[in-house]
């Protein structure tokens, strides 16, 4: 299995194939303050069995602090 970042996943992860052999996790939730994306943090326990926490941002930090017109057209 290879578990990688870097790349927006609404739901916090994703798998990219049905094996489950690629994995993307995304722990940022609510990305810039617009993208209204979870975040998910992956964790792997006793004998070897794989489990997600997904949380979403916390309802105190909904506002941007930047200019909206800064974020990257990539993650709209």
């Amino acid at each position: 299995m290879v578990i990688r970042a870097h790349q927006l996943a609404m739901d916090g992860y994703q798998y990219s194939y049905e094996k489950e052999t690629l994995l993307t996790n995304w722990s940022a939730p609510n990305y810039y303050y617009i993208c209204g994306n979870k975040g998910a943090f992956f964790k792997v326990v006793k004998d070897l069995d794989k489990t997600f926490e997904v949380f979403e941002s916390d309802p105190k930090s909904t506002s941007s602090n930047g200019d909206i017109k800064d974020v990257l057209p990539y993650f709209l």
